[in-house]
């Protein structure tokens, strides 16, 4: 929940100073990363935590999301 709260907080404060969003390529990069992660947190942690609270032999996320 942390690295969600985070993730969202990167690009409002970066987009709050329009004036360096235009003059700074590491603010842009800054803004793609967080959402990179912010991405990854959010389809890869439910995943991973279903997978890891059932039994091995049991795949419980249906067959597209085994594919």
């Amino acid at each position: 929940m942390l690295g969600v709260i985070g993730n969202l907080l990167v690009p409002i404060v970066v987009c709050k100073q329009r004036d360096t969003l235009s003059n700074n390529s590491t603010n842009i990069f800054l803004i793609n990363l967080s959402i990179a992660d912010l991405l990854v947190l959010i389809v890869c942690t439910p995943t991973v935590l279903i997978e890891l609270h059932s039994r091995p032999e049991i795949w419980m996320l249906g067959e597209f999301m085994c594919k």
